[in-house]
């Protein structure tokens, strides 16, 4: 969408707004052609929270390609030769692999390949986001400011100490499932308790079970009942709460719904 907005502003310079001189660059299209790897680039920074300003970006392609054509270029050859250079810069970046298609794998290929494409854009990004000649364009996100180490796993972990509950759930699965080098299932119990507490469902069962099963926290079946009961009440499905209902003692279950019904007074 990006591409085609762009190519059709450029294929709508009109001759008469244009002021044609007699003096040709040693290459013409040099400033114009600088803009196909940024926008080539810049869909995958977005991927990483990069934000890009996609007005003053089409406005700057079309400022070149004013310049391009001020300096003697028929206005027809323009856009076909700006489509070609865009097609091989992009060719280029989906040769190295995109989110759209890494999230179709499984989710250990999936996290391991998106760390190897943020290893490979997040610099790029961020020299772009720190050069002169496009910074206006693209912003950096917090994290890229931050001065910590870059890396995916590192970018979900930032994202979530800031409040993000999806990134909390990410960073929870990752520690989870062993998809980061150092698998911890008592960091992942804290993630999933921390969007469980910010009022995830999915959350709340997650963590009601590694109570139940004493999987990275201490066996609780009050704790297990509560944030079941918590799940239930916060759009979850009840099935983790029905399944506990069946196998924990009558008292447990008491002190686990009533805990729960304390919490959500609290939480409101």
């Amino acid at each position: 969408m990006k591409t085609l907005l762009i190519t059709a502003a450029v294929a709508a310079l009109s001759v008469t707004s244009m002021a044609v001189t007699a003096a040709h660059a040693a290459d013409p299209y040099a400033s114009l052609d600088a803009m196909a790897p940024f926008m080539a680039a810049t869909t995958h920074c977005e991927d990483f929270d990069y934000r890009v300003d996609l007005d003053g970006t089409q406005s700057e392609v079309m400022r070149r390609a004013y310049a391009v054509a001020a300096s003697g270029v028929a206005q027809g050859d323009i856009l076909p030769h700006f489509r070609a250079t865009m097609q091989t810069q992009t060719d280029k970046a989906e040769a190295v692999g995109t989110l759209g298609a890494l999230r179709r794998l499984e989710a250990k290929p999936q996290y391991e390949g998106i760390e190897k494409l943020f290893s490979y854009w997040s610099p790029i990004c961020s020299r772009y986001a720190a050069s002169p000649e496009f910074a206006s364009l693209i912003t950096a996100p917090a994290y890229a400011k931050s001065g910590q180490p870059q890396s995916y796993f590192g970018l979900i972990e930032f994202k979530a100490a800031h409040g993000d509950v999806s990134a909390m759930k990410n960073a929870a699965s990752m520690y989870d499932n062993g998809f980061r080098p150092d698998p911890d299932k008592s960091k992942a119990h804290a993630w999933w308790l921390k969007a469980a507490e910010a009022g995830d469902a999915t959350a709340a069962d997650a963590v009601a079970s590694n109570f139940f099963t004493a999987y990275g926290a201490p066996k609780d079946y009050v704790e297990a009942v509560k944030w079941a009961a918590i799940s239930a009440a916060r759009g979850g499905d009840g099935k983790t709460l029905t399944t506990l209902e069946e196998v924990i003692p009558a008292a447990d279950l008491t002190k686990g719904k009533a805990a729960a019904q304390a919490w959500l007074a609290k939480h409101k």
